[in-house]
């Protein structure tokens, strides 16, 4: 570094500052001065300069960027604008960062939109020139099921008997293996081989964002060699790369800044509202009530079920809560109860108690919880009297980082100096139990800061333009859910479902907020090919299409896309009914076949006249499930509505999900068309399930405790839908349902896709 580029980046910072802080205070400036001297003398300016020109460079084109990681806790990161939050309004700590008795370099983490991370990447090649830039590699490490697989395939099995020996292997939550394994001696030997080069690595990958830019050729530094998938990689991972001294960078792609910019261009030119992509919104009130009651589906980071339900416990409505609830509701904190606390504290249900009196006021604003990896750095600050960069470095070695020291010699300095500071033994050694079993679940609250941002701005996008938003959330492929079910969330807040329609459909989602209706994409239907595609749009430009024999005549789709688009209601705008058209097109094609000449237009003016018949309305959901894995006019649960209406008949009315405030502490029956579901372990080791359901009126939860999952969990493999009983609670004005009963309705047989499931451990 020259003494050039530090006085470049301490300019920057200066011409900044009036623009982020008026007043300007003294506390600003010596916190800015304090940074600078150290990234400085540590010889990091030309790195924040790079990080600064990308940044500069993307949003000068309208691509959107966010800073995250414990760079949101630098001053001089957010006066260059690569991270949003203010770190000294909002507590965050520059040592969790970046100090000087650290020795590894510092990280900036950079997001941007996914559609044009190839951009970024580009003018980062050509800017830094090819010879010193390069992605860096990974190394991907066997699991069990693949190296049993490769052992197999090396001691010649085929790949049926590769088949057969992997499916006895034990799955996530089993112990041992299947008996074919333990008592064939061949497959003993597999599975013997395997556990060895379980965790080795089986080949090289390419970091999802990380690049790294070198002073001179890059092969001065580090071996490269070219990809499977074509780019050329350093031989090194992120570690490797480390220890050259090198500095990465993290340029990762993400849908929810790429929903967040395209909706800042669709309301400036629809809307004339200008949205600033690039700045936290405010949060007005309607933002404040759709946070505070949960209504947070595609709100990036506080849409899954248990952040919308812990948003309703906590009636989230500031910055501050978004970010304390983003890092309480991860698992460490859930699992050990301190989740519990939190929320009862936040209510004034439980006193704030903690071991020191210096903690209360410390996490006042967690209410005595440890809650961030920042609140280590400033308590061992408080009561041992350390100064933050040696706390940062405790910190470290509590979550598994590498340092010199040993663990326990921490220990033994942090309880020597708490005591010469007139902390007793006793109090002293908690603190340090408590910090230790805190560490390892710990969250940055920068980063949490920093993606809350985004958070913020969506739940604004929502609040104001909902049908716009999801049709925004639905064309990225983004979010939590699968897509039918933000599509039912813009049913359930009012806005009308339009099917694709020949002259009509965009390739993907389009809305208007106006009056209030979203269409379907073209995209979102299976088997429609690129080709048919592109002269769809092509040719229609020149002309909207007149009927379906037209369409057919000068798009030149196969009959079986032809034949797809008819049963998704692509051609409904167009006189016929969907039975119609399908005969219209077998009698079209017959008389193609028997046509000389081909496609020409007088084989549109012979076509029969066709009887009027239409299919009854659960027909045409049960295709529109089939081929675009939603429905339009209605629920999908209406395809089963004769079904569950005997079942009324039979045993009486089912709750509406958005009636369960009103049963508290009773039995109640629902209909559930299933969203999502998670399975975790207890700490005895049982298993147990929450699902995420629907029924035509709200979402709610649902809870399977281990004696209900060993009953009823085998049943639950599709969406649906299902028949649910059991009680409802009351968590601070969440009303999930510990269910008791369930079962299948019998018919459930159209092709449904299955909901997303995921893992947890307790």
């Amino acid at each position: 570094m020259n003494r050039t580029s530090a006085d470049h980046l301490v300019n920057i910072c200066h011409q900044a500052l009036p623009g982020k802080y008026d007043p300007m205070t003294t506390a600003v400036l010596k916190r800015l001065t304090y940074e600078l001297d150290i990234i400085i003398d540590r010889g990091y300016a030309d790195y924040f300069l790079i990080v600064w020109d990308i940044v500069q460079w993307a949003k000068r084109r309208g691509i959107p960027t966010v800073g995250r990681g414990s760079a949101a806790g630098s001053l001089v990161s957010y006066l260059l604008s690569i991270t949003p939050v203010d770190p000294i309004e909002h507590n965050l700590i520059f040592e969790r960062f970046l100090n000087p008795d650290r020795e590894e370099p510092p990280d900036i983490d950079v997001d941007l939109c996914w559609k044009r991370r190839d951009e970024v990447l580009k003018y980062v090649y050509e800017q830094y020139g090819k010879d010193r830039v390069a992605m860096i590699s990974t190394f991907n490490t066997y699991h069990l099921r693949g190296a049993v697989r490769d052992v197999a395939r090396a001691m010649g099995l085929s790949e049926k008997e590769i088949g057969k020996v992997s499916r006895e292997l034990p799955r996530r939550y089993e112990k041992g293996c299947g008996k074919r394994v333990m008592e064939d001696d061949r497959y003993r030997e597999i599975f013997g081989l395997a556990k060895k080069l379980k965790g080795r690595p089986r080949h090289m990958g390419i970091h999802c964002g990380g690049i790294v830019i070198a002073p001179r050729k890059i092969t001065d530094y580090v071996p490269l060699q070219r990809s499977t998938k074509g780019p050329v990689v350093t031989q090194f991972d992120m570690h490797g790369i480390e220890k050259t001294g090198l500095v990465k960078i993290d340029l990762l792609g993400q849908r929810s800044l790429t929903v967040v910019a395209e909706m800042a261009d669709i309301l400036k030119e629809k809307y004339n509202v200008h949205f600033n992509c690039h700045t936290m919104s405010k949060m007005d009130e309607r933002t404040k009530v759709l946070i505070r009651e949960g209504s947070t589906m595609g709100v990036f980071q506080i849409e899954s079920p248990g952040m919308r339900g812990l948003l309703k416990k906590l009636k989230v409505d500031s910055f501050e809560m978004i970010i304390a609830a983003s890092s309480v509701i991860r698992p460490g904190p859930a699992d050990s109860g301190m989740l519990r606390h939190f929320v009862k504290r936040h209510h004034g249900k439980e006193k704030v108690e903690t071991v020191h009196a210096s903690l209360t006021e410390l996490l006042k604003e967690t209410y005595g919880v440890m809650l961030y990896q920042e609140d280590v750095i400033k308590i061992a600050e408080a009561i041992a009297g350390w100064n933050l960069a040696e706390s940062d470095k405790l910190r470290r070695s509590m979550s598994g980082k590498r340092v010199d020291e040993p663990f326990m010699e921490h220990r033994d300095h942090f309880i020597r100096d708490a005591v010469k500071r007139g902390i007793n033994v006793e109090a002293a050694l908690e603190v340090w139990r408590q910090m230790v079993a805190f560490s390892g679940y710990a969250f940055c609250k920068a980063h949490s800061a920093a993606y809350s941002v985004i958070s913020v701005q969506s739940a604004w996008l929502k609040a104001h333009f909902p049908a716009e938003f999801l049709a925004a959330v639905m064309s990225n492929y983004g979010g939590f859910y699968h897509t039918s079910c933000y599509l039912e969330e813009a049913r359930r807040l009012g806005v009308t479902v339009l099917p694709p329609d020949v002259n009509e459909s965009e390739p993907y989602f389009t809305a208007n907020d106006n009056v209030s209706w979203l269409r379907i994409g073209l995209l979102q239907i299976k088997g429609l090919t690129r080709q048919t595609l592109i002269a769809l749009l092509e040719k229609r430009t020149e002309r909207p299409f007149e009927s379906l024999e037209d369409f057919c005549i000068r798009v030149k789709p196969t009959y079986r896309e032809a034949e797809t688009l008819i049963r998704c209601g692509v051609f409904d705008s167009l006189g016929y009914t969907r039975p119609q058209h399908l005969w219209r097109l077998k009698l079209f094609y017959h008389k193609l076949k028997a046509s000389r000449d081909g496609m020409f237009p007088s084989v549109v003016k012979t076509s029969s006249e066709i009887p009027w018949v239409d299919y009854p309305l659960e027909q045409k959901l049960r295709d529109e499930l089939e081929l675009m894995e939603l429905t339009v006019e209605k629920h999908p649960l209406w395809i089963w509505k004769e079904a569950l209406q005997q079942h009324v008949n039979k045993m009486g009315r089912f709750v509406h999900s958005q009636e369960l405030t009103q049963y508290v502490g009773k039995k109640v029956k629902l209909v559930g068309w299933m969203l999502t579901t998670r399975r975790t372990k207890t700490k005895p080791g049982e298993i147990m399930q929450f699902l995420s359901c629907e029924d035509l009126t709200a979402t709610y939860e649902a809870v399977l405790f281990p004696g209900t999952y060993r009953k009823f969990g085998h049943l639950i493999r599709s969406r649906g839908p299902y028949i649910i009983e059991g009680h409802v609670e009351n968590d601070f004005g969440h009303t999930p349902v510990t269910v008791e009963q369930l079962t299948v309705l019998a018919d459930s047989e159209p092709p449904i896709p299955c909901m997303k499931q995921s893992w947890n451990r307790a």
